[in-house]
């Protein structure tokens, strides 16, 4: 009995996954009530307060973020660093001031590394930190090597509902490498544009900031003249 009523929760929160994503990307149905237009006057007179930073500088609340670079330039280090930061609630390469007086989690996806090389970048990354949170390992998830199609409204559900499972309330998700998250065409905006759709979209479900890897292509005579961000390999989408 157990086992049938855990098993019913876990597929009625699948469901409840999959009409929240539903709605963030708008396929929900369609929508009849008017177009939600704010006057200027009237916006210009809300008072947003500050910028709402997750990490000083670096990363708001709620933001689509990429980390991006060419290979071997610690672009996972860098992923890596950002999440336990947020666990640990400890400055961020050691300057950037975290700001998660809730203490909330961070997810980690590493579809490239194993088990041993995620343990040892951990193990490395802690040492030194001076005293962390006791328990920061537990709101630290993480997934060791994998993959899966993040522009599929099955699999993107099956991640929400796995994280809402966990008890840990995420202020950040990270993936890495952007590659192993779709099968489409890098280059092909109408291809691209699903995936993106789903990084906001899990940024919307789950409220928290998206952080993705994403490498930068190969220097040519067309492109040497680009800045860093221009860089990035596949449809300006």
């Amino acid at each position: 009995l157990g086992e049938a009523l855990e098993d019913r929760a876990w597929r009625e929160a699948l469901a409840l996954a999959k009409l929240d994503i539903s709605k963030a990307m708008g396929v929900a149905g369609a929508d009849t009530s008017p177009v939600d237009f704010i006057d200027a006057e009237a916006m210009l007179a809300i008072d947003y307060g500050p910028t709402p930073w997750l990490v000083d500088g670096i990363c708001t609340e709620q933001a689509v973020m990429v980390i991006g670079g060419e290979p071997k330039t610690a672009k996972t280090w860098a992923a890596i660093e950002l999440a336990i930061a947020v666990a640990t609630d400890t400055p961020a390469f050691g300057e950037f001031k975290v700001r998660n007086e809730a203490k909330r989690g961070a997810f980690l996806f590493l579809c490239e590394d194993g088990p041993r090389s995620v343990q040892r970048r951990l193990r490395s990354m802690i040492t030194g930190r001076g005293p962390v949170l006791s328990g920061w390992g537990k709101r630290l998830k993480v997934k060791a090597l994998g993959s899966m199609h993040i522009d599929d409204a099955d699999a993107l559900a099956r991640y929400v509902a796995t994280v809402r499972a966990s008890g840990v309330v995420p202020a950040l998700v990270v993936f890495d490498p952007l590659r192993d998250l779709h099968a489409n065409n890098e280059d092909s905006s109408t291809e691209m544009v699903g995936v993106y759709k789903s990084l906001r979209a899990l940024r919307t479900v789950l409220q928290c900031s998206v952080v993705f890897v994403h490498h930068s292509g190969k220097v040519t005579a067309d492109s040497d003249k680009r800045r860093g961000g221009q860089r990035l390999r596949g449809s300006s989408a």
